[in-house]
């Protein structure tokens, strides 16, 4: 037997148990690079690659929050919800004048961030998917101002000093009504004084 058919017979040998070896190595790296971490602040959103709007998709939809999750090459797509609270500064009244005339701002201080609970977010995914914090920020704060200011519209500075609970508590549920229509839940809402170069901002 010659030196070149045993070369050759090395090279097939060689190639049988390699080709195993880096299919194998392939997957793995494939398989790693589709594992998602969810992290607390994060939703993962994993769906069926023929679903053409996650956000209205009666199947094929999947929300995980923490843990390992395993997407599908091929076969799946995933995208990210944020759920990093968002803190808003709103003026309730610009300009009200206190007991020694003084200019005093009365605002509104809220927390809020996108529910976590599967009806919810699945409104949110409708605007909210691969969106950073910054982004969401910008799409709830105009509603926020309005729900605001249509709430001053309906009541006095001095009404809201002797029921400052009782505003609260309804500021809280207009607001969780109106917000809950996009998936996102207050977290708390509250009124103070504040000075008037803040509430102008």
């Amino acid at each position: 037997m010659t030196v070149a058919v045993l070369a050759r017979q090395w090279l097939v040998a060689a190639s049988i148990i390699l080709l195993p070896v880096i299919v194998f190595v392939i997957a793995l790296a494939v398989a790693l690079r589709r594992l998602k971490r969810c992290p607390s602040n994060r939703v993962l959103v994993v769906y069926n690659r023929g679903v053409k709007d996650p956000a209205r998709a009666e199947r094929g939809v999947r929300f995980h929050h923490g843990g390992l999750v395993f997407v599908w090459p091929l076969i799946q797509r995933y995208a990210w919800i944020v759920l990093d609270a968002i803190r808003l500064e709103v003026p309730l009244f610009a300009e009200n004048r206190g007991d020694e005339g003084n200019p005093v701002g009365l605002y509104c201080a809220l927390s809020l961030a996108v529910d976590t609970s599967e009806p919810m977010l699945q409104a949110a995914a409708a605007r909210f998917m691969n969106c950073s914090a910054s982004r969401i920020r910008q799409q709830v704060e105009p509603i926020v101002r309005e729900t605001v200011r249509e709430f001053a519209a309906k009541t006095t500075p001095d009404d809201v000093d002797c029921r400052r609970t009782e505003c609260v508590d309804e500021l809280q549920r207009v607001l969780g009504e109106r917000l809950a229509q996009i998936g996102v839940r207050v977290l708390y809402v509250g009124i103070g004084g504040t000075p008037t170069s803040l509430s102008k901002t």
